[in-house]
């Protein structure tokens, strides 16, 4: 199977994708980072969710709703990653390998992954793929998996860094796995870690 970390330098909501893949903590209320500008953009659908009751943040919980302009993504999944403290002591591996299952049931192809403000890249990005990684790798299915992680200016070093330490152990278990940036048309412009 091949995965492609692809980086987009672009706002969110413009980053292709066929899934947004949204982790919501429990404890941050209103949404902050690209949470909160997705669900500005789609007219506080997020919150509603959230004031509902629908959706509260507990770790593992999730909810699947339609994707609608302006985003790119046809579908929205919101998943529970807990309280934000826990997101700094590698909840964020299990969480990701949480949405690797998903996104597999889903026969998702490529997600475009908006991060809270609680999870700060050049912290967790080995931890983040990792999980989605090696999540993706013991699910059934050999289709190519793309991840897309938008406005990553400043963060480029931490994600390859991270890809090149998955490196050996993603060979290991069949996974070719690629850095690459792509466009608002999803044309891939660089590739190979």
């Amino acid at each position: 199977m091949r995965f492609e970390l692809a980086l987009y330098a672009g706002p969110v909501v413009h980053a292709p994708g066929d899934t947004l893949l949204l982790p919501v903590p429990e404890d941050e209320r209103p949404l902050r980072g690209d949470a909160g500008w997705i669900d500005w953009r789609l007219c506080g659908e997020i919150s509603r969710h959230l004031l509902s009751g629908c959706v509260t943040g507990k770790f593992g919980e999730a909810i699947l709703f339609p994707g609608r302009a302006p985003l790119r993504a046809t579908r929205v999944l919101l998943l529970g990653v807990g309280p934000r403290a826990g997101l700094r002591d590698g909840r964020v591996q299990r969480m990701m390998g949480e949405a690797a299952g998903r996104l597999r049931e889903l026969r998702s192809r490529s997600a475009l992954l908006a991060l809270p403000s609680g999870i700060e890249l050049e912290h967790s990005a080995a931890d983040l793929l990792r999980g989605l990684v090696l999540g993706l790798a013991s699910q059934p299915g050999k289709s190519p998996f793309r991840l897309v992680i938008p406005a990553v200016a400043g963060h480029e070093e931490s994600l390859e860094a991270a890809m090149a330490a998955l490196l050996p152990e993603a060979h290991a278990r069949g996974l070719a796995l690629e850095v690459g940036w792509v466009s608002s048309g999803c044309e891939r412009d660089a590739v190979e870690a």
